[in-house]
């Protein structure tokens, strides 16, 4: 494969077809692969035949970046979403297609909201969704109650961690944050006095 890599590497995209014949894995239900080079079409995933995902960071890295989202939040939620196709496929070869049927553009935190470009990492990195269309579309797929919503209460939890959430609002909040420090350390010194 080490010869592959380098070609891929070399190319300004990588085809869909050279991707799908050099990638194994034949005999897993769907695999996923993160890769650091451009896709056909400049997309940041593609289903490629026999259930099997490749996820770009090319530009994508840097989208993130730029806005502080988690880049291993945008990688989970897109395992999530393939692996809700995947179910709703009942394990049959994935398309393109079947991403087409369940994505829209209504701006609602929803897993598949697919507005275009890099504009919904917001809703694929910060507590993703399923709104009630797509969670319905599932339903009918046959996929039972029990993943949806076991996926959805995992979901919730992928958050901007803690301390880069506290480092966002004092930039936000500079002179607020300084006041609170002040008052903070003023209460302290007072109490250790006191004590």
């Amino acid at each position: 494969h080490h010869e592959f890599w380098c070609k891929i590497l070399n190319n300004s995209f990588a085809p869909n077809e050279k991707i799908a014949e050099q990638l194994g894995c034949q005999s897993l239900d769907l695999v996923i692969y993160v890769v650091g080079f451009p896709l056909e079409q400049n997309y940041f995933s593609r289903i490629l035949s026999g259930n099997r995902v490749v996820v770009s960071l090319v530009d994508v890295q840097d989208y993130l970046q730029k806005d502080d989202l988690p880049l291993h939040n945008f990688i989970i939620s897109l395992v999530y979403a393939y692996s809700l196709l995947y179910y709703a496929r009942k394990g049959q070869e994935l398309s393109m297609g079947d991403l087409g049927r369940f994505a829209h553009n209504l701006d609602c935190k929803c897993l598949f909201d697919m507005r275009g470009g890099y504009g919904e990492f917001n809703s694929l990195c910060i507590k993703p969704s399923l709104c009630n269309r797509c969670k319905a579309r599932l339903m009918d797929s046959q996929v039972s109650k029990d993943i949806v919503t076991c996926a959805e209460k995992e979901m919730r939890k992928l958050n901007i961690p803690l301390y880069e959430r506290l480092v966002k609002y004092v930039k936000q909040h500079l002179i607020l944050s300084i006041v609170w420090a002040v008052l903070s350390a003023l209460s302290l010194n007072l109490l250790s006095d006191i004590v």
